[in-house]
């Protein structure tokens, strides 16, 4: 096995690595990648300090990977021009979900609407940028935008995986006896719709494994087979790019969930419901106990994508009700006719493609 005393190490060392612990201190894990010509692989990333991770906390990285690289396609897909300049991406990943999330050509404000999300989620969690950490950044990341009261207690993180650190960065956010691991893999920084992962995903079941297509596809919302129901208001470039970042967080979030953007920034993610109303309610009370809808409904502009059809328009009403004013949804329930008319009477937008090709189930 690997010197877990040489330092920095290599994630994935030929010959397998063990790992800390599983998902619970009493399983034993291991690593082992298979290094192809993928930049992204997790044997490809560079644990630089910090104690051994956990199997968590590579599955957290393998899904911030994936929910990384799905926002930077998603971006570039529905970008007004081929040539609109590059964006940048925060990430917060808890329990393999969003909880935090934000976007912008400046790095520091992609950061700031990370940390403005879910301001008490993003605790412990694993942390992914597209762009290198400076000083600056870990102050910001340690005490920027508390909720009241907390102004001068210490963010914490489990994990924070980024292209590069300042050596100053990573003093502002180590924490006691290795507790917080830094790792670097320098392809975060030029991540393109090539980034995402071709290959065939396998899940262990009882007696062997099952095998299905990567999550790969994109969704062009100004695509001329979307349909609209009310005013169509693709012409504002600021709402499809909202509308693609919220369909890269759902799509690689834990089924059925309901994501809500506003203005370039994660503001809810219900994820994991049995009902899709849940989700929707789930999603506006995480926005609400962070105090955005006010801002939401002051300001407008707000998206929400679920990860296929409402069933029902109580699934809706919740997200019209919290000043979502565009929704982009599956079609193919038995009651789309009234979920679209209650989007019309409402004055929301409503954005359909059938289940059969717009469908973002995943993690089932």
């Amino acid at each position: 096995m690997t010197d877990l005393n040489v330092w920095p190490l290599q994630l994935g060392q030929v010959g397998g690595l063990e790992l800390r612990y599983g998902e619970n201190g009493w399983q034993n894990a291991s690593l082992f990648t298979q290094f192809s010509d993928d930049p992204l692989e997790l044997g490809k990333f560079v644990l630089e300090e910090g104690e051994m991770p956990s199997q968590t906390n590579l599955t957290d990285l393998d899904r911030g990977v994936m929910t990384l690289t799905h926002i930077i396609a998603a971006l570039k897909v529905n970008a007004p021009t081929p040539t609109y300049p590059r964006l940048q991406a925060a990430l917060a990943i808890k329990h393999g979900n969003c909880c935090g999330a934000g976007y912008n050509y400046d790095p520091e404000r992609a950061l700031y609407s990370m940390l403005a999300g879910d301001r008490n989620a993003i605790l412990g969690a694993l942390l992914i940028f597209t762009f290198p950490i400076t000083a600056k950044m870990a102050e910001a990341l340690l005490y920027a935008i508390p909720l009241p009261g907390q102004e001068h207690q210490r963010r914490i993180f489990d994990v924070v995986v980024a292209p590069s650190f300042e050596p100053k960065a990573v003093e502002m956010l180590r924490r006691k006896n290795g507790k917080c691991r830094f790792i670097t893999n320098p392809a975060l920084k030029s991540l393109t719709i090539d980034s995402l992962d071709s290959k065939l995903r396998t899940r262990a079941v009882r007696g062997g494994h099952l095998v299905q297509d990567s999550y790969a596809h994109q969704l062009d919302f100004r695509d001329p087979r979307v349909a609209v129901y009310g005013n169509d208001r693709r012409g504002n470039d600021g709402f499809v790019l909202d509308l693609a970042f919220a369909s890269a967080i759902c799509r690689t979030s834990n089924s059925n969930t309901v994501t809500i953007v506003h203005e370039n920034m994660l503001v809810g993610n219900g994820v994991g419901q049995t009902r899709r109303d849940r989700a929707s309610r789930l999603a506006v009370s995480i926005a609400a106990e962070n105090g955005h809808l006010e801002h939401i409904r002051r300001y407008g502009d707000a998206v929400a994508v679920s990860d296929s059809f409402f069933p029902f328009a109580d699934g809706i009403t919740p997200l019209i009700d919290a000043g979502v004013e565009v929704i982009f949804a599956t079609s193919g329930a038995m009651r789309d006719r009234e979920i679209q008319q209650t989007c019309i009477q409402r004055g929301v937008t409503l954005y359909q493609l059938p289940d059969k090709d717009a469908r973002m189930f995943f993690g089932h």
